[in-house]
C-alpha cells in the first residue's frame, strides 16, 4: 500500500468503537484487532518506523487493504474480534491452538434419559459439556467412576433400552436403574444425572452430602442393601475428593492460569479448582507467537479460551495481570451471568496456586522446546545444508534416486534407491526392466520407468518423497516432469546430477547449480546418485548374465546342463564357445569329437556336415 492510499484509508476511519482488519492484495486478512476508537487505535499501527518492532514492521509491509466493523460499544468489539480471529485465523494474531484432539463429556440434557459420553466437540446445543481433558486417561478414569457410582444407562440412542424390551446386563448388576422398562421414573432418573454434574463441576461435598440423606433415609426403612450401596458410592467419591484437595485453600470456584514463553513457543496453562481440589489441568500452546509480552498472552489467552461452550467461573487468578483487564470482566460477566473477577495474587495460598499454574506452564514449554531439539538433531547436517542450497521448503527426508544401466540398447534395466534421513533403506528399492524404449533414448527410458513409479505412488497413496535425483541433465530432469504431469503430481521437487562436471539441473532454473566440491550436501548427492548406478548395472548385469546363459547350447541335442556348464567354465562365454575350433571344443571334458561339430554346426560357425562320396 502506498503511503498516499495509507493517508486516504486512514482519514476515511470511524472515531467509533468496532473491529479493524489488514489485508494483503489477495484479500488475505493479515491482522484483527479491536479498538474503543478506530481511528486513533488503527494510525498507531502507522507511526514512526524506529518505534515499531519487527512483528509490526514485517505487518505493515504486506497490508494492502484496512476494513473495519463498527460497533455499539467496546465489549461487542471484543466479542467480534475472538470470532472473527477463530474464523480467519490471521498469521499475525497470537491464536490459541485447535483443541479439537481434547476429548469433552458431554450430558445430553435434551435427552429424557440422559447419557454420558465422550465427543471430541463442545456446541451451544443445550447438551452439558465439561472439559476439554488434555488427560485422556484421568478422563477415562472419571468415566469408569461415574458409571460405577452413578447408574446411568449407557445404551446408544435418545430412547433408552434394546429391541428386545427387557433390561440389559448393566440392571442386573447394578450398573443402570433400567428407564426403558420403567423401573426408574423420570425425576429421580435426573436427580442422579443432577448428581452427576455437580461431581463434574467439581461440588463433590454436594453429591455426598445428598447420598448421605439418601442412605440415613433407606436404613431407618430397614433397607440396608441399598444403604451399602450408597455407602460404598459416598466412599469411592471420598477417596477421589481426597487426592484432588489443595490444603489450606478456600473452598471457591476459580481457575488458576499461568502463562510461560520463551522464543517463539508459549503455553498458557489453566488448573480448574472447584471446592478447594484441583479438579482437571488443560493447557494449550499458542499459534504465531513473535514480540508479545506474557501480559499480551495471558489477555489473548483469557479472551479465546472461555470463548466455547462451558462453565466460566466466578475468579480467575493470574500469573501475571492481563491487557484489558476490566474489558475481559465484563466480556465474561456477561457470559456466565454474574460477575467474574480476574486477578493477580501478590501473596497468600492463591498465590501458591498460580505459582503451581506458572510451573506447569514452564514445564510444558521446556519439553516442547526440547522435543524440538530432539526432532532436529535426528537428522544430518547435510539434509539442512541440501534444502538451503537447492531452496527446498523442509529437509528432504525422503529421497528417491534413479537411474539407467544399457549396452547399445541391450538389456536395458532401472533402478530406483530410496534414502530416509540420509540412510539407505534397500527394502524400498525397486528394479525395472525398460520394455517400450529402445536403442540409446537415456531420456525415454527415464520417462517410462519414471511413469511407473509415478503411477504407483498415485494409485496406492503412497508417501511421496520430499526429492527425486536422476543422473543425467535437462533431458532427464524433463522427463521427471513429464512423468509427474502425467499422473497429475506435480508438487516433488526434481533435480538432475551430471557426473561430468557434478552440475545440478533444475527445471525452474536456465543455468546448472554448482555445489562447492568439499559441500557435505553436494556429498549426499553423489553418494545416492552412485548407489543408485551401482543398483542399476548389479541389475543389468543379472539380466544379462542370464540372457547369454540361455544360448543357441541350449538348442544342441546331446547339451545338458553339466557339459554347458563345462563349456562355459572353459571358454568363458556362449560367444568364446562359438569362436572354438573343433579341436579345442573336442578336448573339452565329455565333448568329443562328433559333439564339437554338433556345436558348431548349431552356433552356425561351420556348414551341417556333407555325407562323403563313395
Amino acid at each position: 500500500m502506498s503511503r498516499k492510499e495509507v493517508k486516504r484509508k486512514l482519514s476515511l476511519l470511524p472515531h467509533k468503537a468496532g473491529v479493524y482488519l489488514f489485508k494483503d492484495k489477495r484479500g488475505k486478512v493479515l491482522y484483527v484487532g479491536k479498538a474503543g476508537e478506530l481511528a486513533s487505535r488503527v494510525r498507531s499501527h502507522f507511526g514512526p518506523s524506529s518505534h515499531l518492532g519487527l512483528k509490526q514492521a514485517l505487518l505493515l509491509r504486506k497490508i494492502t487493504d484496512i476494513d473495519c466493523v463498527v460497533t455499539n460499544s467496546e465489549l461487542e468489539a471484543l466479542l467480534l474480534e475472538c470470532n472473527l480471529i477463530k474464523e480467519y485465523r490471521p498469521p499475525y494474531n497470537v491464536r490459541l491452538k485447535d483443541d479439537k484432539k481434547y476429548p469433552f463429556l458431554r450430558l445430553s440434557m435434551k435427552e429424557k434419559f440422559p447419557r454420558l459420553s465422550v465427543t471430541r466437540n463442545s456446541v451451544e446445543d443445550g447438551n452439558r459439556y465439561f472439559g476439554p481433558y488434555s488427560d485422556v486417561a484421568a478422563m477415562r478414569k472419571t468415566v469408569a467412576l461415574i458409571r460405577a457410582t452413578f447408574p446411568l444407562r449407557t445404551c446408544p440412542g435418545e430412547k433408552p433400552g434394546r429391541i428386545q424390551g427387557r433390561p440389559c446386563l448393566n440392571f442386573h448388576i447394578k450398573r443402570c436403574l433400567a428407564p426403558c422398562v420403567g423401573k426408574i421414573g423420570k425425576d429421580d432418573y435426573r436427580k442422579i444425572v443432577g448428581r452427576v454434574s455437580k461431581f463434574l463441576g467439581g461440588s463433590g461435598e454436594e453429591v455426598i452430602s445428598s447420598l448421605e440423606e439418601e442412605m440415613k433415609t433407606a436404613s431407618e426403612r430397614l433397607d440396608f442393601e441399598r444403604a451399602g450401596e450408597l455407602r460404598d458410592r459416598i466412599i469411592d467419591i471420598e477417596a477421589t475428593l481426597s487426592k484432588q484437595r489443595v490444603a489450606g485453600l478456600a473452598e471457591r470456584e476459580m481457575d488458576a492460569l499461568g502463562v510461560s514463553k520463551s522464543g517463539k513457543v508459549a503455553c498458557g496453562v489453566v488448573l480448574r479448582i472447584r471446592d478447594g481440589k484441583i479438579i482437571t489441568k488443560d493447557r494449550k500452546f499458542f499459534e504465531g507467537v513473535r514480540e508479545e509480552t506474557e501480559q499480551e498472552l495471558a489477555g489473548s489467552f483469557i479472551e479465546q479460551y472461555y470463548d466455547r461452550p462451558g462453565p466460566i467461573p466466578q475468579r480467575i487468578l493470574c500469573s501475571v495481570e492481563p491487557n484489558d483487564i476490566e474489558l475481559l470482566e465484563k466480556c465474561l460477566s456477561g457470559r456466565r451471568g454474574t460477575r467474574v473477577s480476574i486477578h493477580s495474587p501478590s501473596r497468600g495460598k492463591e498465590k501458591g496456586i498460580v505459582l503451581l499454574a506458572k510451573m506447569n506452564a514452564d514445564l510444558e514449554v521446556a519439553e516442547k522446546i526440547a522435543a524440538h531439539e530432539r526432532k532436529g538433531k535426528r537428522l544430518p547436517d547435510e539434509l539442512f545444508e541440501l534444502e538451503r542450497a537447492l531452496g527446498l521448503k523442509s529437509p528432504p527426508r525422503r529421497i528417491e534416486a534413479f537411474d539407467i544401466s544399457t549396452v547399445h540398447g541391450e538389456a536395458s534395466v532401472g533402478s530406483l534407491v530410496t534414502f530416509i534421513d540420509g540412510v539407505p533403506q534397500r527394502s524400498q528399492y525397486r528394479k525395472f526392466r525398460v520394455r517400450t524404449s529402445t536403442g540409446s533414448d537415456d531420456a525415454g527410458m527415464m520417462f517410462e520407468i519414471l511413469s511407473r513409479r509415478m503411477k504407483k505412488l498415485a494409485d496406492e497413496s503412497l508417501k511421496l518423497p520430499n526429492l527425486l535425483l536422476v543422473d543425467g541433465g535437462k533431458p532427464q530432469v524433463g522427463a521427471a516432469i513429464r512423468a509427474m504431469i502425467g499422473q497429475r503430481i506435480d508438487e516433488i521437487p526434481v533435480f538432475g546430477l551430471a557426473k561430468k562436471n557434478e552440475e545440478l539441473y533444475s527445471p525452474d532454473k536456465m543455468e546448472p547449480i554448482r555445489l562447492s566440491r568439499s559441500s557435505a550436501a553436494l556429498k549426499l548427492l553423489q553418494r545416492i546418485r552412485d548407489e543408485s548406478h551401482r543398483f542399476a548395472v548389479s541389475y543389468h548385469r543379472k539380466v544379462m548374465r542370464k540372457r547369454l546363459s540361455r544360448s543357441a547350447l541350449d538348442e544342441i541335442p546331446g547339451i545338458g546342463e553339466r557339459k554347458k556348464e563345462a563349456l562355459l567354465r572353459k571358454f568363458g562365454s556362449p560367444e568364446r564357445v562359438r569362436r572354438a575350433t573343433l579341436e579345442e571344443l573336442a578336448a573339452t571334458r565329455g565333448i568329443g569329437e562328433r559333439l564339437a561339430r554338433a556345436i558348431l554346426e548349431g552356433t552356425g560357425t561351420v556348414p551341417p556336415s556333407v555325407p562323403s562320396q563313395k
